[in-house]
C-alpha cells in the first residue's frame, strides 16, 4: 500500500550531491475529479490548522496537504483567511489517486 505522505508520491532529484525529494513534481496532474467537489468555510478554529480541516471533512488529518495543493495554498499560516471558501476534492478521488500513483518510497 502506498503511503499516504505527498513526499513519498515525488520523485527525486540530486542537488549538489545529495539525493533530494522533488516536492514540486508530485504527480499531482494524476488526481482526476470525478466525483462532485464540497466546499468548506475556514473559520478562526482552521487558521493555521490545514490538518484539523482535513479531520473534519476526512476523518483523517492525512489529506491536508491535498487540500492545500489542490487549493493552490503554499502558505497555511498567512494564505488562509476567517470566512475563505475552499474546494474538497471527494475522499474517493483522492485514494484513487493514491492507488493509481507510483509511491517513489
Amino acid at each position: 500500500m502506498i503511503s499516504k505522505t505527498r513526499t513519498n508520491l515525488c520523485s527525486t532529484v540530486t542537488v549538489n550531491n545529495i539525493v533530494e525529494r522533488d516536492i514540486n513534481n508530485c504527480q499531482w496532474d494524476k488526481l482526476n475529479i470525478n466525483r462532485q467537489i464540497a466546499y468548506y468555510k475556514i473559520t478562526q478554529n482552521d487558521l493555521q490548522r490545514p490538518d484539523l480541516i482535513a479531520q473534519k471533512i476526512y476523518g483523517t488529518f492525512q489529506y491536508w496537504w491535498v487540500l492545500m495543493k489542490f487549493n493552490q495554498i503554499d502558505d497555511c499560516w498567512n494564505d488562509m483567511v476567517v470566512g475563505d471558501v475552499i474546494k474538497c476534492p471527494n475522499k474517493l478521488d483522492i485514494e484513487e489517486y493514491f492507488s493509481t500513483t507510483k509511491s517513489y518510497a
